[in-house]
């Protein structure tokens, strides 16, 4: 439930930043942690479409953590998350927004 603690968290100022947690989270993530964000991002996307839209982010949050977001939270996880503007996260930006900054700005990953 990690990485939806981080996913509330994200924030990627720089178009660079955003392109460097892009291809560190597409290239070398763990198989473990790349299964274990699998796991969370298929459980939340109820209707199997590849997206998190603004509800299911909301039911995914009050399932795995057992409270409710402000719809202000939402909006302000999306302002950050949601890089290409679309509306909904999809897969590629809940690996990046969802995993420890630290983890993926490790010596060992770098």
């Amino acid at each position: 439930m990690a990485a939806l603690s981080n996913l509330g968290k994200f924030t990627a100022q720089s178009k660079l930043k955003q392109a460097t947690f892009a291809f560190i989270a597409s290239q070398l993530l763990s198989k473990q942690e790349r299964e274990n964000i699998d796991k969370v991002f298929r459980a939340m996307d109820t209707n199997g479409d590849g997206k998190l839209d603004k509800k299911e982010i909301k039911n995914g949050y009050l399932e795995f953590f057992g409270k409710s977001m402000a719809d202000e939270e939402i909006d302000e996880m999306f302002d950050k998350v949601d890089v290409d503007g679309s509306g909904a996260i999809d897969y590629s930006e809940f690996v990046v927004a969802s995993m420890n900054e630290k983890n993926l700005l490790s010596n060992n990953k770098l």
